[in-house]
């Protein structure tokens, strides 16, 4: 199959003249920023509280084990989340998609800060959790790729790995935030925190949330969206012609989520429950660390999008990839010196590798698909590569851990997940012209056969 460089008559590539890009930009970088609070919020306090709270009358390991899971859960979901709102947004628009995605995150982590406990309702507690978390799981599925498509799709062709990155270092934003209230709660006593402390950060999340379905219901349709749907070219079945014509494409974003998935739920998540039962050490010192290299990744993910736009994203993402081979093995190593000099280094390391990745994956997979399909191809392929690599990596380190005494064979997992993201990458190519290809031959014959546009 080829494709076609056509554009609508009379128009250009997108530029981003006569519309409120940077409106665009904040809106979508600002709701990405807050649907990772809420998921972050939850990986911390699976990691700290609800093994307590919500599965008490197991031992510590399986309660740890049990907890982790839910937050395995709403991986699960997520690719049916991508294929539900790709789907939407591909046919609909991705303003409406977003949203929709915001308010769905919104209520779900409202809901989990007003839980009952265990002690309270029983087994009902953990079960209203899993539910919970799942309609998390089914709102970042749809989020995280329909925000880098809104904005790059509105930008012009040589800035959009800058402007793709900047919206997707809303998730280091998030992160940092989340964080950063946890690290003030851990200043109370383990009574007041267990009892209602951990409820504020879910709490806190509806005020975040109203402001931003303001600012996302304001905004206008992305340019490269209304190209396609002024050519009548808008697909009936988006998600069906995505897998049927672009199916190995798919398979192989996977593949290539799968390493800065690992790498990074295992140092953001994984990480605190280490720290805290195995190390011995505070909660206040384990989480004062992330936040201090989350900040680091907050300016270091634009920088290294800006990097994208003069060397190519494929380059970036490679050694984003050749990073995580590496330096899991001397993170472990200084995590058990205790020393915090040393590390801080060790997560200075990673958030390197880690930034440069976010920096790099969401626009060079989304421009390897054109328009018509691009959002449900990336959000059901970014979905999926995350339940491959980020939903199990807490949970499997926990066990490598307790299997083998180590952490010698966590290290080795983080690098051969990298490793498999990197063969992937080298597969995988952005269409010509920093993704403008429009109309691809499957779309011409559409609009040939007289196929009925899809309006909103």
């Amino acid at each position: 199959m080829t494709a076609s460089n056509a554009n609508a008559p009379g128009r250009s590539s997108p530029t981003g003249k006569g519309r409120s890009l940077y409106r665009t930009v904040f809106a979508c970088g600002t709701g990405t920023a807050l649907e990772y609070y809420d998921f972050f919020i939850y990986g911390t306090a699976a990691s700290l509280v609800f093994n307590k709270l919500f599965f008490p009358e197991v031992s510590p390991l399986a309660g740890t084990l049990l907890s982790l899971a839910t937050f395995a859960v709403a991986f699960v979901v997520r690719p049916l989340g991508g294929a539900l709102f790709g789907q939407l947004g591909d046919r609909i628009g991705r303003k409406r998609m977003l949203f929709l995605t915001m308010l769905l995150m919104g209520g779900a982590t409202l809901a989990i800060g007003l839980l009952p406990t265990f002690e309270q309702i029983g087994l009902m507690a953990p079960i209203f959790l899993v539910i919970a978390r799942l309609l998390q799981g089914l709102a970042l599925g749809g989020e995280q790729a329909g925000a880098s498509v809104m904005a790059i799709e509105s930008t012009p062709v040589e800035r959009r790995g800058f402007v793709g990155a900047l919206v997707m270092s809303g998730g280091a934003w998030g992160m940092l935030l989340s964080n950063g209230v946890f690290f003030v709660l851990a200043f109370l006593p383990d009574p007041q925190f267990m009892s209602w402390g951990w409820r504020v950060p879910f709490l806190l999340s509806s005020l975040l949330v109203g402001i931003s379905l303001f600012v996302r219901y304001r905004l206008e349709e992305a340019e490269d969206f209304e190209v396609v749907a002024d050519l009548e070219a808008v697909r009936k079945t988006p998600l069906k012609d995505a897998v049927t014509q672009y199916g190995g494409r798919m398979l192989l974003v996977i593949l290539g989520m799968i390493g800065i998935g690992v790498n990074f739920y295992i140092l953001s998540v994984y990480s605190i429950s280490y720290a805290t039962t195995v190390l011995d050490l505070s909660k206040s010192t384990i989480l004062s660390a992330i936040i201090i290299t989350t900040i680091f990744a907050v300016f270091l993910v634009p920088v290294f999008g800006a990097l994208t736009d003069r060397v190519g994203r494929k380059p970036v993402f490679l050694a984003s990839n050749a990073i995580f081979m590496i330096v899991p093995f001397l993170w472990f190593a200084f995590l058990h010196t205790r020393e915090y000099s040393l590390i801080l280094v060790g997560f200075i390391l990673m958030i390197m590798g880690y930034s440069s990745g976010l920096s790099a994956y969401s626009t060079f997979f989304a421009l390897s698909f054109p328009t018509s399909v691009r959002l449900s191809a990336s959000a059901v392929a970014i979905s999926a590569g995350a339940v491959a690599g980020g939903s199990v990596a807490p949970f499997v380190a926990t066990w490598l851990q307790a299997v083998t005494g180590g952490w010698h064979a966590i290290a080795a997992y983080m690098s051969i997940a990298a490793a498999v993201s990197l063969i992937a990458g080298l597969f995988i190519r952005e269409l010509p012209r920093g993704g403008t290809v429009q109309v691809t031959d499957e779309d011409a014959a559409a609009i040939e056969s007289s196929t009925p546009k899809v309006t909103s």
